[in-house]
């Protein structure tokens, strides 16, 4: 080995399988290329690999004879302790025994590399599962920075730590001997929806893999050192998720564009603000729900000569408030009295949202008060994703460019 070949026990058979798969981060291969012009150790190591996985694509995948390479030792052995022949005639009188035996032991050598190797992908397979699990998740986090910043967003956090939250959180062993047993548990739906996201990582260039790695690593972990933290940052990414999930191709892109991460931040808070928000229609107290009631009843009774025109006046309060505030009959000033006489929790809700978004709220929130079921009323969202999911796919991207308002206007029609 060359004096000048720095740190040659940091490139072990692993990350050099990795570098002859072209699967290392740049600045890796970097390093062992560097290492290969003066150290003549690590170049015969590399070839040798490269031997030997030229050789694995040669060899038929039949199950190895268990006995293969104890008989092969055995007939070596016998052939050396032959001490009573001369060398030459010894090699004559068994070349062909000899040139079988190095058959044999070459092939029992391949045998041998190709479990290994064998190991060696099922290792790196199980290494990859926290991120093949996430993938979906991982793919709207360009950084680790980017993770424990939504740590920092008070009403995301909110969201994540309320139990009635239906988040999809799967928590992946940490250890590797554990995650075999546990891979194989899962039903066959979700270890082929796994499976699936392996060629698209394989696609990501070695630095977004190396950056995806580290993402996953801090998915275990507690978003807070308190003592009392016991929220983890896979339960926030869900939250997280599940928000993104409810936006518009054309609001996300704009999200993902910026830069600033306190300024993305600020802006991911106004969405979980919403979220949280409408998540509180199936949630409220009777109080609230008493005070929805009253004002409806009295709004329709105050304005019973608007409101006779319609068969079913309940419903025609609805259709008022989710129409655009310009064509509806229903103001700003009409809902006031509905804000004043909700408990604190409900308005606190409301007031982080704009005006416009307070109205929709206020909107969804009778809805529920009301159990509407009729088709002539504006449906919850719930039932306005499952229309939205039945469309065909070249309506469903024509909906992707429309305002929040427009999508539930045309999808409630």
């Amino acid at each position: 080995m060359s004096q000048d070949a720095p740190y040659p026990q940091a490139f072990d058979d692993e990350m050099l399988v990795a570098y002859l798969d072209g699967e290392l981060p740049s600045e890796d291969v970097e390093a062992i290329e560097r290492s290969l012009s003066s150290d003549n150790e690590l170049q015969n190591r590399i070839d040798k690999l490269r031997i030997t996985w030229d050789l694995l694509g040669e060899l038929p995948h039949e199950q190895p004879n268990p006995n293969l390479a104890q008989s092969t030792i055995e007939m070596v052995s016998l052939a050396l302790a032959r001490e009573n022949q001369p060398w030459l005639k010894s090699v004559t009188q068994n070349r062909w025994a000899m040139l079988l035996c190095g058959l044999l032991l070459a092939f029992a050598t391949g045998v041998m590399a190709a479990q290994q190797r064998s190991r060696m992908k099922k290792q790196q397979l199980l290494s990859e599962l926290p991120i093949l699990v996430h993938y979906d998740q991982l793919d709207e986090i360009d950084s680790v920075q980017w993770l424990k910043k939504l740590s920092t967003i008070d009403t995301l956090v909110a969201i994540a730590e309320q139990p009635q939250v239906d988040v999809d959180v799967i928590e992946v062993p940490t250890a590797n001997d554990e995650r075999e047993s546990w891979l194989q548990s899962l039903d066959p739906v979700t270890r082929a929806n796994i499976a699936a996201h392996r060629p698209a990582y394989r696609q990501d260039t070695p630095e977004r893999r190396a950056e995806l790695k580290k993402i996953a690593e801090s998915l275990h972990e507690p978003i807070s050192t308190e003592p009392q933290t016991t929220l983890h940052y896979s339960t926030l990414l869900a939250a997280y998720t599940k928000i993104l999930d409810q936006i518009g191709t054309v609001e996300r892109t704009h999200l993902n564009a910026i830069d600033d991460l306190d300024e993305r931040a600020a802006e991911v808070a106004k969405l979980a603000a919403r979220e949280r928000a409408i998540s509180h229609a199936k949630h409220l107290s009777s109080a609230d729900r008493s005070a929805f009631r009253n004002w409806n009843d009295e709004l329709i009774s105050t304005n019973w000569e608007f409101f006779s025109r319609w068969p079913d006046p309940d419903a025609r309060v609805i259709d008022e408030i989710f129409s655009p505030i310009e064509d509806s009959w229903i103001k700003d000033e009409d809902l006031q009295p509905l804000r004043e006489s909700l408990s604190n929790h409900a308005k606190l809700l409301l007031s982080a949202l704009d005006p416009i978004l307070q109205r929709d709220v206020l909107g969804v929130w009778l809805i529920h008060v009301s159990d509407r079921s009729s088709p002539t009323v504006v449906h919850s969202v719930e039932e306005l994703r499952r229309r939205f999911e039945r469309l065909p796919n070249e309506k469903k991207s024509e909906l992707d460019f429309l305002s929040e308002r427009d999508v539930r206007q045309k999808l409630s029609m």
